[in-house]
């Protein structure tokens, strides 16, 4: 049996060697480029750059640099994610796009904003639960034109409409609104055809806090407190405090809020008019809150 000779052996090799070469750089060729972050500046004049051509991973940062807000629409309308849907961004804020698809896109208004279309919410500053007026002006200044509101509320990142009214036969119109937490408000109406927008309205809520007097002696008082809001305060900590004569609150001692955001504490009594609350601080409301403090309870000694 003859055996195989050495040029056969190093033909099998060298095929196998250019194989797996050929394999290699194909595999290499696969490897998509880096992905590349862009700029695209909104002006009053438009937008700079106006189109980008762009591959799968690529991300565009759109800055408002105008006075007034945008909405960003993007064609293709497909193909991309964006940090907000609608793509709505006020002057000196950015957001950025995320392309999953490779091509040419361009980008224009989609909304023409504060046409005219004017609102205002009162109060700004609200204890939960409660209830907040929105009153504005249509842009036409005539009487039955749809104004739909959108809201976007603490740690939401798109507007979602939640109410429509008419106006007035002078244009105004005014519609009740129960923010459950930080919220921003915004109204608007069709134009010939098009979108217009009115300027975002703010409102900050915080938390309602109750005291209550559960029973006292000569010498010392039992309370109640209770925080309550969207979410719970089990484990929160609520400041005990008492009012000087000169009006000021000075903090006797802290109490921790159970499972049910209540908690009972006692205090000793001073010759006199006593005056106590509760503070829940800043950094125990939660996100979308403000501090506050609650009603004040009067015990004479």
């Amino acid at each position: 049996m003859s055996k195989p000779s050495t040029v056969s052996k190093q033909t099998s090799v060298l095929a196998m060697s250019c194989a797996l070469l050929a394999t290699g750089f194909g595999s290499l060729a696969a490897i998509p480029a880096s992905a590349a972050s862009f700029t695209t500046t909104i002006t009053n004049a438009g937008y700079v750059p106006m189109s980008q051509t762009l591959k799968v991973g690529d991300s565009i940062r759109f800055t408002n640099a105008d006075a007034i807000a945008h909405q960003v629409e993007i064609k293709p309308t497909t193909g991309y994610k964006c940090t907000a849907t609608p793509l709505v961004i006020q002057p000196t804020k950015t957001h950025t796009c995320t392309f999953t698809s490779a091509g040419s896109y361009t980008y224009s208004d989609s909304l023409v904003v504060g046409s005219g279309l004017g609102m205002t919410v009162t109060p700004t500053r609200v204890t939960y639960p409660a209830e907040v007026t929105l009153n504005g002006q249509g842009s036409s200044n005539s009487a039955g034109v749809v104004v739909d509101i959108y809201a976007q509320a603490y740690g939401s990142n798109a507007f979602t409409k939640v109410s429509s009214t008419v106006t007035t036969a002078d244009g105004d119109f005014s519609i009740v609104a129960s923010p459950q937490i930080q919220t921003s408000y915004r109204a608007q109406v069709q134009s010939n055809g098009a979108p217009v927008m009115s300027a975002e309205v703010s409102v900050q809520v915080r938390p309602q806090v109750v005291l209550g007097l559960q029973s006292s002696t000569p010498k010392f008082a039992r309370f109640q407190t209770r925080a309550s809001s969207l979410i719970s305060y089990a484990g929160k900590i609520a400041l005990v405090q008492r009012q000087t004569r000169g009006g000021n609150w000075v903090t006797l001692k802290t109490t921790t809020l159970g499972s049910d955001s209540s908690a009972t504490f006692g205090v000793n009594l001073r010759n006199g008019v006593n005056r106590y609350r509760t503070y829940v601080p800043a950094s125990q409301v939660g996100g979308g809150y403000i501090a506050i403090g609650s009603n004040a309870v009067t015990v004479r000694r």
